[in-house]
C-alpha cells in the first residue's frame, strides 16, 4: 500500500512551482524599483503580473515596466503585462 505522501507529491510540485514563479517576480521587481515587494502581493496567471501593491510603488514600477518584463523572459517566465 502506497503512503498518502506518494499520491500528493504532484500537488506539492504545482504548489511549489507557483511560489517560486513569484519569488522570481519579486525578487526581479524588488532590484528594480529598490522597493521590498512581498511574493504575497504578486498573482501571475496566464503571462499577466497583478500587483496588490500601493498606488506610488505601482507607479514605480510602471516606469520600468518594460526593463522588468524583458528581464523576466531572460529567466524564463513568459510575461507579457504588469497590472
Amino acid at each position: 500500500m502506497k503512503d498518502i505522501s506518494e499520491y500528493l507529491k504532484k500537488f506539492r510540485r504545482i504548489i511549489s512551482s507557483g511560489d517560486e514563479e513569484r519569488e522570481i517576480i519579486s525578487k526581479e521587481i524588488s532590484g528594480k524599483v529598490n522597493i521590498k515587494i512581498m511574493p504575497a502581493e504578486i498573482d501571475f496567471h496566464g503571462g499577466i503580473v497583478y500587483l496588490s501593491v500601493k498606488p506610488a510603488v505601482r507607479s514605480e514600477i510602471y516606469i520600468n515596466k518594460t526593463e522588468i518584463i524583458n528581464e523576466l523572459l531572460r529567466k524564463g517566465l513568459n510575461v507579457s503585462d504588469l497590472r
